[in-house]
């Protein structure tokens, strides 16, 4: 379907510009039915850490190491559908007054060609919170409206990568996703350093085999407009993983004030990690969405 698009405030340096969004080309029955658990675990990871070029830290024993462990409702695993098959990111639900809000990396749901300036949305786009090897705990929900950047669509600029997904109210309960599963609280212009939950899903063959990984590390400021943490453990597939600070393990919730992506796509190794600044780009994406739901 055509994009359409509503005028954005510029920040940090950019542009004015749009944000993107588009409806969701499958259905809501028709993305929950493709995604079986056979083809959940036979997805492969939307992005890929190169090896290793050089020690990230004089002391490498001072990195964290992620965990594996059962996972938390508000993250999940996000699977698409593109011309290079069938893929899978992490996402988690925001708060929204809808409740129906997830957020990602834009490079898990809209694909960009450098080479011929074109992109496109992925399809049959479905959401599985606190997916556990192949089963869906609180279920499958499927996206109804995607939302990017436009500086994400006309050049993957690594400093907008990030992705809003509308969910499908499920049809039988009349629930959406929030009301399942709870939400942590999209929070920009978070001081740094700042203590950070993280929570992803990396290659399946991992060791914890499909399970959800989590790290206590710290967030600071890498780049002008970047934001970094070590740990290691995050391979491909945690593109979209959120950073929670304040992360509250009572409730499992927290504030998110980093989304893996940017840089590199998230970076080049499985031990330093990346994200976008979290600023007013992201939150007049996340008030356009607010808008579409």
């Amino acid at each position: 379907m055509a994009a359409t698009g509503a005028i954005l405030l510029a920040a940090h340096g950019h542009s004015p510009s749009t944000a993107i969004t588009q409806t969701a080309s499958s259905s809501d029955s028709d993305t929950k039915n493709y995604w079986t658990p056979a083809r959940m675990k036979a997805a492969t990871p939307e992005d890929q850490r190169r090896p290793q070029k050089r020690a990230l830290l004089r002391d490498k024993k001072s990195i964290p190491q992620g965990t594996v462990f059962t996972g938390i409702p508000s993250v999940g695993r996000l699977f698409t559908h593109s011309k290079t098959g069938d893929h899978y990111c992490t996402a988690s639900v925001v708060y929204s007054t809808k409740h129906n809000l997830a957020l990602t990396a834009a490079h898990c749901i809209y694909s960009y060609n450098s080479t011929t300036n074109t992109g496109y949305y992925r399809d049959k786009i479905a959401f599985v919170p606190q997916y556990d090897s192949g089963n869906a705990p609180h279920g499958i929900w499927a996206a109804k409206t995607l939302l990017v950047h436009n500086g994400w669509k006309k050049r993957a600029d690594p400093d907008l990568d990030f992705g809003f997904i509308i969910l499908a109210k499920d049809k039988t309960s009349g629930k959406n996703v929030a009301d399942v599963t709870g939400s942590n609280r999209l929070t920009p212009n978070t001081a740094l350093p700042e203590k950070v939950h993280v929570v992803g899903y990396p290659a399946s063959g991992t060791p914890g085999n499909d399970r959800a990984i989590q790290c206590d590390t710290t967030a600071i400021h890498r780049f002008k407009y970047q934001l970094a943490f070590d740990c290691d453990g995050f391979t491909g597939g945690t593109s979209g993983s959120p950073w929670l600070s304040q992360y509250n393990p009572a409730k499992q919730q927290g504030k998110v004030v980093g989304v893996l992506g940017g840089y590199h796509e998230g970076g080049d190794t499985p031990q330093r990690s990346y994200s976008s600044l979290v600023d007013h780009d992201i939150a007049s994406l996340r008030d356009q969405a607010e808008s579409n739901g």
